[in-house]
């Protein structure tokens, strides 16, 4: 999360920013600043499922959503990769496929 660790460095007052809201819950506002997606982006999104047998669901922006397969999940083998997932955690991935025409599910991975 070091990119975030900074945000105040990254955001001047003024700034102009177009965002998507994610969620509101519990006194918490959740933006998206994504825009358009590409092949070898590396970008937060956020965890929406655990799919046992399949990997993680995650949401990418308001209307872009993807999966990080089980073998995306980490470059070493671990025995339960999916137990430290949790839904609303927060996880950097790489766009690894973009979905065909029409189609709005992307591949992501954690281990690149």
């Amino acid at each position: 999360k070091q990119e975030l660790d900074d945000w105040e460095g990254r955001f001047t007052v003024g700034h102009c920013l177009s965002a998507t809201v994610l969620s509101t819950r519990d006194n918490r506002l959740d933006l998206s600043l994504v825009g358009a997606l590409e092949v070898g982006m590396k970008l937060w999104v956020k965890v929406s499922g655990v799919l046992p047998g399949i990997g993680v669901k995650v949401q990418v922006s308001a209307r872009d959503w993807g999966v990080v397969p089980m073998t995306e999940i980490s470059d070493t083998y671990t025995k339960e990769p999916l137990a430290h997932f949790s839904e609303g955690a927060l996880v950097q991935a790489v766009v690894v496929e973009m979905p065909e025409q029409g189609g709005k599910r992307l591949t992501l991975s954690l281990r690149r």
